[in-house]
């Protein structure tokens, strides 16, 4: 019933939130699993959309901690969850437009994860507007991975495929 589908989405959202809450005094490191990623990973991996979304919720909202979101972006764009690609997707481009330069460096390195060619356009987009050289650049690093999965995606027996 509707009734049972809300409160669990409502569990889903109070254990994101727990999460992000207990993340406040946790350092992270590149590339190395956290209390708190494990954590992410583990409910997106198990409640897909829902667990997305209040993420979603908490990092667009400026609820989170910069670190914290940025470590959750880059964690996310990992997650094997085919069902929830799509919302993990747009999450990710969304937070190309943060005011938080941390925030965009995971939205961009969860995006080089995911691997994902329909994020070329907002990754254009948000390096137009972007004002820190160092993000400029691997954002266009980004788009170059990008553009190479597609003709690895379109190269096919010897030939390339058209494009359209």
């Amino acid at each position: 019933s509707a009734t049972a589908k809300e409160r669990e989405e409502e569990q889903i959202g109070s254990e994101v939130l727990a999460l992000f809450e207990a993340a406040d005094g946790e350092i992270f490191e590149d590339g190395i699993e956290s209390r708190f990623s494990q954590g992410l990973v583990s409910l997106i991996t198990s409640s897909g959309n829902a667990a997305v979304k209040s993420v979603a919720d908490i990092i667009i909202s400026g609820h989170a901690n910069p670190e914290a979101a940025s470590e959750a972006l880059r964690w996310i764009g990992r997650v094997d969850n085919p069902q929830s690609s799509s919302n993990r997707l747009w999450l990710l481009e969304s937070c190309l437009n943060c005011d938080s330069a941390k925030i965009r460096d995971g939205a961009i390195l969860g995006l080089a994860s995911m691997d994902n060619p329909k994020a070329i356009p907002y990754i254009k987009n948000a390096m137009e507007r972007e004002n820190l050289s160092e993000l400029k650049k691997d954002m266009q690093q980004v788009i170059d991975q990008l553009e190479n999965t597609i003709g690895a995606i379109h190269f096919t027996e010897g030939k390339k495929e058209s494009l359209v």
